[in-house]
């Protein structure tokens, strides 16, 4: 009997189904819509058998409650002008122009519709999102977009340095435009630190800047204290001699530049301290002799040196490990001063100069390194040795031996004849 009703009742819905077919389901599509903040909304959306994009777009702003609005071409059909009342304030073909793109999901990646709206071949199971784009790419936020744009579509911020003769420095922020060369921005900078600058152009190397503060070199190009003002670049944290002249110079926000003395392409932190060393180096190189510091530094390079009378030594040393100088001892073997020549202090850099008169033997140690030898000394002509002669008896009274004699003979004679 249980056999038999439960044949009975597949039976009846067998019937039941044939009698009456189930309707078609019309094919459910995800639709998302996103704003310009980032933040989306998703729908499933059950369209009609000749829905189209257009159907489907009107559909889900019309269930999330988002405004759409939509314009039908006669030649591309609808298109989509705005969601949120939304659209790009920029002109077609600017930076920061942007509109609402539709995308489709494949797989796992979304990827812009190829079509408009009225030829998305729309099916069960498959999802749309419209998106705010500016070349086809899902934009996640645009107004953060937007702002970057923007704040890189500023005039750009420059950093300029400028050096003076004496070592002080200014600095300005310089906000140039998109045109300005280094030659704009070296104007801005000194008129803005109220800094008088003479440049000039020259017809193939263009513009180059002749003074700073009205200061130029008193020597001539080649001359060992011969100067000028260079541009540098900052790079990292070091300042670098820019390759190129201020025309060619690509300008940038975030860059520092200056203008500084130098006379390799070095940055010369006080011009005045440096012509100072350069005169004194410059008289070193008149000198006859000159004495430095071997490759331990801690010894003279030239330890003894013969000289003549009014001939001049010499020593020179730049930027060594310790500080060194030099000071007279009363002999060698000494390592105290007690008077006489020094150079002063002892200095990492120092140029001392002395021309020696007389014959004599100069003594001399580096104080700070006297205990471990470091001496000197400078043998001037035959050294101040006075030389040691025989001494011989010399008759002062001519004629006071001979006299002497005759004198004895005499007393002899009588002395015989009185015997007699």
């Amino acid at each position: 009997m249980k056999s038999i009703a439960r044949t009975i009742a597949i039976c009846l819905v067998l019937l039941t189904t044939a009698v009456y077919p189930v309707t078609a389901q019309p094919p459910l599509t995800e639709i998302t819509i996103v704003s310009t903040d980032g933040t989306s909304t998703s729908e499933f959306v059950e369209g009609g058998q000749n829905w189209t994009g257009y159907n489907y777009t009107v559909e889900a702003a019309s269930l999330m409650n988002i405004s759409a609005n939509l314009t039908e071409d006669p030649n591309f059909g609808w298109y989509l002008n705005d969601l949120f009342g939304a659209t790009s304030d920029a002109a077609w073909g600017d930076a920061d122009y942007w509109y609402w793109g539709l995308f489709e999901l494949n797989g796992t990646v979304w990827e812009a519709s190829s079509v408009g709206i009225d030829q998305v071949a729309v099916g069960a199971s498959q999802s749309y999102a419209w998106a705010p784009t500016m070349d086809g790419t899902w934009i996640d936020n645009l107004e953060s977009e937007l702002s970057a744009i923007a704040a890189a579509a500023l005039p750009q911020f420059t950093e300029m340095t400028i050096v003076s003769t004496d070592g002080t420095s200014t600095t300005e922020l310089i906000q140039g435009e998109s045109s300005w060369t280094g030659y704009n921005y070296t104007l801005e900078a000194a008129n803005m630190m109220n800094i008088s600058s003479n440049l000039t152009e020259d017809p193939n190397w263009g513009w180059f800047l002749n003074d700073l503060f009205g200061a130029t070199s008193d020597a001539a190009w080649g001359d060992a204290d011969y100067w000028y003002w260079g541009l540098f670049q900052e790079n990292g944290s070091v300042w670098e001699a820019t390759p190129v002249g201020m025309d060619q110079i690509e300008v940038g926000a975030n860059q520092s530049y200056a203008w500084a003395p130098t006379m390799d392409g070095t940055w010369i932190s006080s011009l005045e301290v440096k012509l100072s060393e350069v005169a004194v180096m410059m008289e070193c190189a008149q000198a006859d002799y000159s004495i430095g510091l071997d490759s331990t530094g801690l010894a003279f390079n030239v330890t003894s040196l013969s000289i003549q009378p009014g001939e001049s030594v010499c020593w020179t040393w730049t930027a060594a490990s310790m500080p060194h100088n030099i000071a007279e001892v009363d002999n060698e073997g000494y390592t105290s001063y007690n008077g006489g020549i020094r150079s002063g202090e002892a200095q990492s850099s120092m140029t001392f100069i002395h021309t020696f008169t007389e014959n004599s033997t100069f003594h001399y140690v580096c104080e700070p390194h006297a205990s471990v030898g470091m001496a000197g000394k400078i043998i001037v002509g035959d050294g101040g040795i006075v030389a040691t002669q025989d001494i011989q008896v010399i008759e002062e009274t001519p004629g006071f031996t001979t006299v002497t004699m005759a004198l004895a003979l005499l007393a002899a004679v009588l002395l015989t004849r009185r015997k007699d």
